[in-house]
């Protein structure tokens, strides 16, 4: 289920880089860029609050970053879960 989701989310941040580049015009336009919009803030703020347990189990680099502020929990929850 996590996999599926992943990428879903992957396909959301397509869309949201093709809508930044090539805009859609209409309401399915402007709702794909207020919630890539709405997603990046909150994994941002997300990013905040768990990068220091990130950095302390060595899981602070750029990929890590960008995971992080693409998928969320999805992505760090499994790797803070199994910390001792």
């Amino acid at each position: 289920m996590i996999r599926l989701l992943n990428y879903l989310f992957m396909g959301f941040w397509v869309l949201f880089v093709f809508q930044l580049v090539s805009p859609i015009e209409g309401l399915f336009g402007d709702g794909v860029f207020w919630f890539g919009i709405i997603m990046l803030i909150l994994h941002t703020v997300e990013l905040a609050m768990v990068y220091g347990k990130l950095k302390s189990i060595g899981r602070s680099g750029v990929k890590d970053v960008l995971s992080v502020l693409a998928l969320g929990l999805l992505f760090w929850r499994p790797l803070l879960k199994n910390r001792p």
